[in-house]
């Protein structure tokens, strides 16, 4: 007891030096108050570099196909002629394949007119997003529609490599080097933004802005959800095929074990998710672990690719014996249901 409270004493006398001399350097002094004011137009650029993917990818909702022929007309009625109907609603990748002069004449369009994809773009309709986007200048919709994920993705790409790349950077030459290079790469590829005109040009200047993006902490969220991926991946794959591996008369047993490890793991997982106060990667490690443990001892299991599956215990014994640890198949002759019933009755 008095050496747990001697312990006690020195980390508080510990803790009262430690404010006393930021009490002595001043908590909000000079040299701060200009600290936050130099760091503060880092702090907007960041805000832009980050949001401003949000608004100049918007897409609006109501769009349909563009038809040179209309553009005179009103924008209600050129879209009544232009897009079939779909519900409440109309198509937004689909049109009517009309003769426009005929349609024009009756001003209507022939109920048996065939349908097809937009030909010559799409017209948008500037409600919900008031304002031209990358996305309605350039047509990124229907068919094009992926166009705008995978750009978005290739900004959080642009992140992972620009957090190793600014990392090593500042740890070379500094971090005021490295802040102000950060900076000037996302100016430029902010700024070439403007001026490209396809998606693979567009993508390399959101790689470039993206770089500028504080991914030093981003890797790590990056590769958990690539864990998560991975292990959903994996967990389905044993739930759905454990099952089929196992001989008929133990399948119950099998499945029931499969559950009740899962049910074990359940409770301790929060053991696990707790195990973050010691150390905030610790869940993320233990969960690795048992992944890579886990999948290695599957290497061990004997290889089946073509084989006929084991239907009696004594088949499945036959077939596991028949393999050393990580070595070759022995040939072993599998015997049927039928003979195994013929060599039951001849020893009884």
């Amino acid at each position: 007891m008095d050496v747990k409270e001697e312990l006690n004493k020195k980390s508080h006398a510990d803790s009262d030096a430690l404010e006393t001399v930021l009490t002595h350097v001043g908590e909000l002094g000079r040299y701060q108050k200009m600290l936050f004011l130099g760091m503060a137009p880092f702090g907007i650029f960041f805000a832009f570099v980050y949001f401003v993917q949000m608004f100049i990818t918007a897409t609006p909702q109501r769009h349909w196909c563009r038809v040179p022929e209309l553009e005179h007309l009103d924008l209600e009625l050129r879209r009544n002629l232009t897009a079939p109907s779909a519900g409440d609603t109309w198509e937004r990748c689909l049109m009517y394949d009309a003769n426009w002069t005929h349609v024009l004449q009756n001003n209507s369009v022939p109920p048996d007119t065939p349908i097809v994809a937009c030909k010559n773009g799409w017209e948008f309709e500037l409600g919900d997003i008031p304002y031209e986007t990358v996305v309605s200048e350039r047509g990124w919709v229907c068919e094009n529609a992926g166009y705008t994920p995978l750009a978005q993705t290739i900004f959080f790409v642009g992140s992972f490599v620009g957090g190793i790349y600014f990392g090593w950077m500042a740890d070379h030459f500094g971090r005021v080097p490295a802040l102000v290079g950060s900076n000037v790469i996302a100016f430029v590829g902010g700024v070439a933004s403007i001026y490209t005109t396809g998606i693979w040009d567009f993508a390399f200047c959101r790689l470039l802005v993206g770089m500028s993006y504080d991914s030093c902490f981003m890797i790590m969220y990056i590769l958990a959800i690539m864990a998560r991926f991975l292990i959903n991946m994996a967990y389905n794959a044993a739930i759905q095929w454990s099952a089929e591996l196992l001989p008929t008369p133990v399948r119950a047993s099998g499945t029931a074990l499969i559950h009740v490890s899962g049910y074990v793991a359940t409770i301790v997982s929060p053991y696990i998710v707790y195990s973050e106060h010691v150390w905030r990667s610790l869940p993320l490690l233990i969960l690795g672990v048992i992944a890579v443990v886990g999948s290695s001892v599957g290497l061990l299991l004997p290889e089946t690719n073509g084989m006929q599956m084991p239907q009696t215990i004594e088949e499945g014994e036959k077939i596991v014996s028949s393999y050393t640890l990580c070595g070759k198949v022995e040939e072993v002759e599998v015997e049927s249901p039928e003979e195994n019933d013929k060599m039951k009755a001849l020893i009884t």
